[in-house]
């Protein structure tokens, strides 16, 4: 689901899809910054995608390490990489790839205290790939709070028809129980007990 806060206001107001609101650093003129945050069957093939899609710079976060049941699951990992962290394996596999990318890897567990080091500057988007509840809640917490462009994977795994995929503001989504729990978290955190995920569509 996306978490952008004009997302349907714009898209009204132009006609045209909206993908992504401008940052400070796309406004300059300057490569955006993209951070995925969870490497592993959604995080790991979202940053191989983008920067095959031409996107140069990109910081990568995630505390594990690459292991024999993930393989199956991880875009570019091979046994070679069991062992080491998530992060830094892909790092190097993107570098392969291209290597003029401007790839920042951090292993690192993310939760509230290290929200601001890792997703510090001008970000242009953050991918959400996180498979931890509560992480999830925090991560977007965060991201409301400061601003950020935020794309979360919620509940789509183990589906068989990607046909039946949609993305859409985080207030819209229906039938989803990983939804249903971070929001419940989410709301939770709001100081005013207000609803913020309905309250994005009113932000711009």
């Amino acid at each position: 689901a996306l978490l952008l806060a004009s997302l349907r206001r714009r898209r009204r107001a132009s006609g045209r899809p909206v993908l992504a609101p401008r940052c400070a650093a796309v406004e300059a003129g300057a490569a955006p910054l993209i951070v995925v945050v969870g490497l592993g069957g959604v995080g790991s093939h979202a940053a191989q995608l983008l920067l095959r899609g031409g996107v140069v710079r990109l910081r990568l976060v995630d505390f594990d390490q690459v292991t024999l049941s993930s393989l199956n699951r991880h875009a570019t990992a091979t046994r070679a990489d069991v062992g080491l962290a998530k992060a830094l394996a892909l790092r190097a596999a993107l570098l392969a790839i291209r290597p003029g990318a401007e790839i920042d890897a951090r292993v690192s567990l993310f939760n509230a205290a290290a929200a601001a080091e890792l997703l510090g500057g001008p970000v242009a988007l953050v991918i959400d790939a996180i498979d931890d509840i509560a992480t999830k809640a925090e991560l977007q917490v965060h991201c409301f709070r400061a601003g950020l462009p935020l794309l979360s994977a919620l509940g789509a795994g183990g589906k068989a028809d990607c046909g039946c995929l949609h993305v859409a503001p985080l207030a819209d989504v229906l039938g989803d129980p990983v939804a249903s729990s971070v929001g419940k978290l989410v709301r939770a955190a709001e100081p005013a007990g207000g609803d913020w995920w309905r309250s994005l569509d009113q932000r711009g």
